[in-house]
């Protein structure tokens, strides 16, 4: 997950990488080992339309045979994978190569889909998509608007079992965009089920002191998880960080002054974020999973 120190002329340079990524077909994308991956784990896959975006995500469903049955539906949601390829030039393709939630999601006992964010999985070429909606637009209004009505969409459709309620699941970038959405999910009650809880991994809950921190542009066209934290009364919220961390190390994983939270985390008595000695952005969160699934308060 990486910012920009510059917003120079990117979008010749995406257009030269597109076509460039068109000359070079055969060579892998990462979008294509990321559908590869996909496969290999036994993921179902189809679009979704969002407003206004199309959105590509996967299905897992370790007991079918439960099907009758109403569950909650896990909704993770992935990181910001490769938005640029170095401080000046924007990626054709943010993809990133290894998912680290889809193996998360693999090792999910329960009903859960992997949303994929706007442009992301093979669809950066995809109308209206341009390289603000993965870079400094990548936790934008119209990016949370666009994933609400694409879940909304995916139960309208019938893609999976109609659940009792939702669950948001967000990993780095993720999980930034799992608190937006979380915040703007009541919002859609007569489309949605209630959202039960929100667990973030390794999320970068600040992008103000984010950016700050790693010296690199402000997301000018993204908005801040920090204001609108805590998220209201009934959703239950985790996040949980890495001690190890450099790229969002503890200490931005949740928001010095939280915005929205009129003390309310100060009078609660315990903070939500727990530090998790040994991990970094990588390291353990898919070998730590089950168990860091289980421990989650509901």
């Amino acid at each position: 997950m990486r910012a920009t120190s510059a917003s120079l002329p990117w979008l010749s340079t995406w257009i030269l990488l597109s076509l460039l990524a068109l000359l070079l077909g055969g060579c892998a994308s990462n979008s294509g080992r990321a559908l590869e991956r996909a496969r290999d784990f036994g993921l179902d896959s189809a679009l979704v339309q969002g407003e206004p975006y199309r959105h590509r995500v996967f299905v897992h469903d370790p007991a079918p045979g439960r099907a009758g049955m109403q569950r909650t539906l896990r909704v993770y949601l992935h990181g910001d994978g490769v938005p640029w390829l170095h401080t000046r030039s924007v990626a054709s393709d943010p993809t990133p190569s290894e998912p680290l939630v889809m193996a998360l999601m693999r090792r999910d006992p329960e009903l859960s889909v992997l949303l994929g964010r706007p442009c992301y999985f093979g669809l950066s070429r995809d109308p209206p998509c341009e390289p603000h909606a993965w870079t400094h637009g990548r936790y934008s209004a119209v990016v949370v608007h666009s994933m609400l009505t694409a879940l909304a969409g995916l139960l309208a459709d019938g893609l999976v079992p109609a659940p009792d309620g939702i669950e948001y699941v967000g990993y780095s970038g993720g999980g930034a965009l799992a608190v937006l959405m979380a915040a703007r999910t009541p919002g859609f009650a007569d489309r949605l089920p209630p959202l039960r809880r929100v667990v973030t991994l390794a999320a970068n809950l600040d992008t103000e002191r984010w950016t700050d921190w790693h010296g690199v542009s402000a997301l000018s066209g993204s908005l801040n998880p920090a204001d609108v934290l805590p998220l209201a009364e009934g959703i239950v919220a985790i996040h949980y960080a890495g001690e190890r961390d450099r790229i969002v190390p503890p200490a931005l994983a949740w928001p010095a002054r939280p915005g929205n939270g009129r003390g309310r985390e100060e009078t609660s008595g315990q903070s939500p974020l727990r530090v998790l000695p040994g991990f970094d952005h990588e390291c353990c969160w898919v070998q730590r999973w089950p168990e860091l699934l289980r421990a989650a308060p509901r």
